[in-house]
């Protein structure tokens, strides 16, 4: 994925797993794959979690964590920032 710089099957793993949930239109067998704004996030956490050397287990249990919290990320953010700006330069 252009946005995100994953390959397609890690994006596929993270959504067989739950992590990410995008929405899937047209084709079944093949469907066209689009990730909201809040999964371009969670993406773009996960894999900085990821660079920061926490496993893949340890980066679900922190999400489960914040999720059972309530903790969702600021919009506002810088961090959230750079990302909504790379996506929207991304030409799909």
């Amino acid at each position: 994925m252009k946005v995100t710089g994953i390959k397609s099957g890690s994006l596929s793993y993270l959504d067989s797993q739950g992590i990410v949930s995008p929405e899937k239109i047209g084709n079944p067998a093949h469907p066209v794959v689009l990730y909201s704004l809040d999964d371009l996030l969670a993406i773009a956490v996960i894999m900085e979690m990821k660079r920061e050397g926490l496993s893949l287990f340890e980066v679900r249990k922190v999400i489960e964590r914040n999720q059972r919290l309530g903790f969702k990320l600021d919009l506002s953010s810088s961090f959230a920032q750079s990302v909504i700006q790379k996506a929207s330069n991304c030409n799909p």
